[in-house]
């Protein structure tokens, strides 16, 4: 083989074949004019045959098998491996997934009419495998407002409970212009239905979130009761003055003295041409944190309702200083966090463990750092530091300790 037109610098080579393991190859160097010489032994890969049958027990010809590997795809011969994806199954339902290293895998069969088949544990080169498809069911019903009009372009999940305790979602959907919704494909059991807002911007009629619990798969004429929700509403500026084009915004609300945490009290949203709304809240005061990509974050209050808020980010202060272990040195690649009530901040140590935290709102803040070493966590927190608009604290020195 031969790759021209490379960019000089640091390289890294990966070599793929359908029937064989990949390899990559790290630490070489690519230089103007000078070719580098590099031969790969692909190592012999094995293999997992199987069949998927419907649940009836005849084979299933449009269905397809999802791949996981146990601890990733990471290999001893290619650091930088990647999973097939979705192997299709032939006109017998048959398949065949080659050049696969040494380990556990976990194979799950889906096609449409029907549930996904349970996960099925195998190593290659074993026997073949057998994917039985589940019956499938749906659950359908009409989310609407409690004065009676349909609540279109809201998010409907299906989430089925194990017994662990742990939930997995078995589906989801919008509801259309009438508020209706169905939910395919659905395996047998019971399950929590969550209506909550459209991940998109304007998806959806903004409510309060709600979960319906005891819902049985083939259910149909599930009636759900949402209340509207208020929003929180603004625009976001750099300091430059320029309007912010990519972020994200999250809220959570304040409680009272005494009392309880409300559920489905919190929510989020992005930041679109410098504006954002985050919608589907409960009455109350909030906590809004405010991320630009590129820039620390800003934090503040606001009620729901508010649709005027307007957050410019400034210059900004500056936190520095040396981060130690426990032997008195310098660490490198510490993760040093400021946070505060006006907004947050992070950096990564350098190799002689000094780091710069930029871009803070003038306000208080406290510094933690975390850090492994080895087998070892290491931990550290600063007092309290406060910072002016285009000021910097620095000598801010912290020296971890185990934990």
């Amino acid at each position: 083989f031969r790759v021209t037109g490379v960019e000089p610098g640091p390289i890294v080579v990966q070599v793929t074949h359908p029937d064989y393991p990949s390899v990559s190859r790290s630490g070489l160097e690519a230089t103007d004019g000078r070719a580098v010489k590099l031969d790969i032994d692909l190592p012999v890969g094995g293999s997992i045959t199987g069949v998927v049958k419907a649940p009836n027990g005849q084979p299933v010809a449009a269905a397809q098998v999802s791949v996981g590997r146990a601890g990733g795809w990471k290999t001893e011969s290619d650091p930088y491996g990647a999973g097939p994806g979705q192997v299709r199954v032939d006109s017998e339902g048959k398949f065949a997934i080659k050049g696969l290293a040494a380990g556990t895998y976990s194979l799950t069969a889906g096609g449409d009419g029907f549930a996904d088949s349970a996960a099925v544990s195998v190593q290659p080169g074993g026997p073949g495998v057998t994917l039985q498809l589940a019956s499938a069911f749906v659950i359908a019903g009409t989310v609407r407002l409690t004065d009676g009009r349909p609540a279109a372009g809201v998010r409907v999940t299906a989430q089925k409970k194990g017994d662990d305790g742990s939930t997995t979602a078995a589906g989801g959907t919008q509801t259309t212009a009438d508020g209706s919704f169905v939910l395919r494909d659905v395996p047998a059991g019971e399950y929590a239905l969550e209506v909550g807002q459209s991940w998109w911007r304007g998806g959806g009629v903004s409510i309060v979130p709600r979960t319906i619990e005891g819902v049985q798969a083939g259910q149909e004429g599930v009636l759900i009761e949402v209340t509207t929700g208020l929003s929180i509403s603004g625009k976001v500026f750099l300091a430059s003055g320029e309007p912010a084009l990519e972020g994200w915004v999250s809220v959570m609300r304040v409680a009272s003295p005494g009392e309880v945490e409300r559920r489905n009290s919190n929510g989020n949203a992005p930041i679109l041409e410098g504006a954002f709304e985050v919608t589907g809240l409960i009455p109350g005061q909030y906590q809004v944190t405010v991320n630009v990509t590129g820039a620390s974050s800003r934090s503040l209050r606001a009620e729901a309702g508010a649709s005027d808020l307007v957050v410019r980010f400034s210059e900004g202060g500056k936190i520095s200083g040396r981060i130690t272990g426990p032997d008195g040195s310098g660490l490198a690649n510490a993760n040093v966090w400021a946070s505060g009530e006006d907004g947050n901040g992070n950096a990564q140590t350098a190799a002689d463990g000094r780091y710069t935290i930029g871009g803070l709102a003038p306000g208080t803040y406290t510094v933690n750092v975390w850090a492994q070493s080895g087998d070892k966590a290491l931990r550290g927190t600063s007092g309290e530091v406060t910072v002016s608009d285009g000021g910097e604290q620095s000598g801010i020195d912290i020296a971890l300790s185990e934990q």
